[in-house]
């Protein structure tokens, strides 16, 4: 009786175990999808921002119908979830510039930008494509986000 027993009790411990290694697995992708969740509402925050921007008129500090100028606010820049940066797809022959803000000028017309968010636990980027239309044109993930 005392051989049965203790296979009872190793078999007990074996399923325990698996129980708990699940668990843990279930936990960690549920913590990467929430992040990913929680960028993809921080951007989608931030193009509502440049929306806003961009309908205002220049005479009340806005774009005047342009991503001209825009700065991604300090509150909406880095958050628990992650970082937010801007990086501007120019027009042809004008190359690639990467800043949290675009420059005076860079723009006569809304063109394209891509708004990253980078996560704050390592799991990777959220890239968010706006096109001239201020619309949600592409979504890339990067890292643990795939």
């Amino acid at each position: 009786m005392g051989s049965q027993q203790l296979l009872l009790y190793i078999l007990g411990v074996v399923i325990i175990l698996i129980v708990m290694a699940t668990m843990v697995f279930l936990f960690r992708e549920y913590e990467i999808s929430s992040n990913k969740d929680a960028i993809l509402i921080d951007l989608h925050t931030v193009v509502a921002d440049i929306d806003q921007y961009c309908m205002r008129p220049a005479t009340m500090g806005g774009g005047d119908g342009s991503y001209d100028g825009y700065t991604i606010p300090s509150r909406l820049s880095s958050n628990d979830n992650g970082t937010y940066a801007i990086a501007i797809l120019a027009a042809p022959n004008k190359g690639l510039s990467h800043s949290n803000g675009l420059a005076k000028g860079f723009y006569k017309h809304r063109g394209q930008l891509n708004i990253i968010g980078t996560s704050k636990n390592g799991f990777g980027t959220v890239t968010l494509t706006l096109d001239d239309s201020a619309s949600v044109s592409k979504l890339t993930f990067t890292g643990k986000f795939h």
